[in-house]
């Protein structure tokens, strides 16, 4: 078990001190079976009922268990912190202290070629937009347009910041002028950030869930840690969850460039579509933060984030009724700059895809695979570094021409690939490229066909299955023996754990 470095140091030094932490499992191997609906059933109840027997005696109070990553939060003293070091079963596989996180169109809905989509009768109607932050205030262009809003800070519930609406307006609003990307789609307003743009982890992590459990198919997350954050810190593996159950995750990726490796969580995440900024002009912009992370490559996209030399530099979009006078002449606009602007265009977009994706009745295996492989393939290329543009700026037309060439094989290929990444960044590649190119050609037979190829399917699920049971014991006896270090111990647990889920919700979608 690996518990955070920095919360060690700091439970030594005040052992009566109360921390907000979550606590990370792995999944116990005798809860796997080959059977369509058991991972999940059997698997989550199992681990669930263990991590909260197991943990009940160290925590002042256990109040988030969030099954399918699986984590839980709570909140325990100093001197259980030290105590739990030596005393959770061994599948409990870190403990991190849950951390502050913050808040991070006239002339930006036509540089993503938005425009000529509207031209063409598709806004993004009948897709949720979840707008996680400040809150939305559904005045001028977002009126009529917030279907669902809850609020998950205390003693406040509207959008004193503006900042929760400015996104909501860049994703959704609509009106003549200064229209949103998708002026269709519907908004969830999960609130998890004060009046001052602030919050932490765990209001942000309920606020996704309420929003995901409600049937939001985008996540939209204008926010960052203010702590050095990497692809295994909370937020970021539940945006990986999030992403592997089809929910199009996406996120800014900060405002702490030029300098390299300036993405802290949830930008860090390796599945979530990380969005840098240009200006209007196209070129981007210094604050953009860069990548990479760790060995994961950021952003994904850049998308239009305003520049900084002024307010009509900036990105207008609609301003909350309960702000002051932000210097803008217009009581229903504001104008602001940076990736938290840039985020919501790319929710935006993938509204669009999406709204296309159900009226072609596209029979599409993972939404947030579909829409991050269709915009990273058709984004125009600005000619920056890997690690500063990702692909490049997004492209909304082009995007849509490629989605409508977009195949049901596209589709299970990109599920099963994914699979294929997580499984040999864990294992030897040439024991997983057997197991997967066999499991895509048994998945992607035509449906009349495809019967006869559930035994081949089922077959190569138990290969994998006996490859990371194999794998899990020989990290437990490195670990043991201390041939590797703890962080690599808790996350290869944990990427294993995300394969498990990955297969099951594969398999039930056969």
């Amino acid at each position: 078990m690996v518990v955070e470095r920095d919360l060690v140091e700091a439970a030594s030094k005040d052992e009566k001190k109360v921390f907000k932490v979550v606590v990370w499992a792995g999944w116990p191997v005798d809860g796997f079976v080959t059977e369509r609906d058991a991972f999940r059933e059997r698997g989550l109840k199992l681990l669930d009922k263990m991590l909260v027997q197991g943990l009940t005696d160290f925590f002042e109070d256990i109040y988030g268990i969030y099954g399918f990553l699986p984590a839980v939060v709570g909140r325990i003293n100093g001197r259980n912190i030290l105590r739990l070091k030596s005393s959770l079963p061994s599948f409990v596989y870190g403990i991190e202290a849950i951390r502050k996180v913050r808040a991070c169109l006239k002339d930006s809905v036509p540089l993503i070629s938005a425009d000529k989509v509207h031209k063409i009768g598709i806004t993004g109607s009948g897709v949720k937009i979840g707008i996680v932050d400040t809150g939305v205030d559904a005045v001028c262009s977002l009126e009529n347009k917030v279907i669902l809003s809850r609020s998950f800070v205390p003693d406040e519930d509207g959008d004193y910041s503006g900042h929760g609406t400015h996104v909501a307006g860049i994703a959704a609003g609509r009106e003549a002028v200064y229209s949103g990307v998708a002026p269709g789609a519907d908004v969830i307003s999960a609130k998890v950030l004060n009046r001052k743009g602030e919050g932490d982890e765990e209001q942000v992590a309920n606020g996704v869930m309420w929003a995901y459990t409600n049937g939001a198919n985008i996540v939209n997350l204008s926010l960052g840690s203010r702590h050095p954050s990497g692809p295994r810190s909370f937020l970021s593996r539940l945006c990986d969850a999030l992403a592997d159950k089809g929910v199009v995750v996406v996120a800014a990726a900060g405002n702490d460039g030029p300098e390299e490796g300036t993405i802290n969580s949830p930008g860090s995440s390796r599945k979530a579509i990380t969005v840098g900024a240009v200006d209007k002009h196209g070129i981007l912009t210094s604050y953009s933060s860069r990548g990479p992370v760790d060995e994961v490559m950021k952003p994904d996209l850049l998308a239009p984030g305003g520049g900084t030399s002024g307010p009509d530099e900036g990105i207008i979009s609609t301003r909350s009724s309960l702000c002051e006078d932000e210097g803008y002449p217009d009581p229903c606009h504001a104008s602001h700059s940076g990736t938290s602007a840039a985020a919501p265009h790319v929710s935006g977009a993938a509204a669009l895809i999406l709204e296309l994706a159900g009226r072609k009745g596209m029979s599409i295996k993972n939404d947030h695979l579909f829409v991050k492989k269709v915009l990273t393939s058709s984004a125009k290329d600005l000619g920056y570094k890997r690690n500063e543009q990702g692909a490049g700026l997004i492209n909304v037309y082009e995007a849509l021409k490629k989605a409508e060439t977009y195949t049901e094989e596209d589709s299970m290929k990109e599920e099963v690939d994914s699979i294929g990444r997580d499984l040999a960044s864990i294992l030897v590649p040439s024991a997983v490229i057997g197991a997967s190119s066999i499991l895509l050609g048994a998945l992607i037979q035509p449906k009349k066909r495809r019967e006869t190829s559930l035994q081949e399917v089922y077959a190569q699920v138990d290969r994998i299955l006996d490859m990371l049971e194999s794998r899990m014991f020989q990290l437990n006896e490195d670990y043991r023996r201390g041939v590797i270090p703890p962080d690599q111990y808790s996350e290869e647990m944990m990427r294993i754990s995300s394969i498990l889920l990955k297969l099951n919700e594969l398999i039930k979608k056969i």
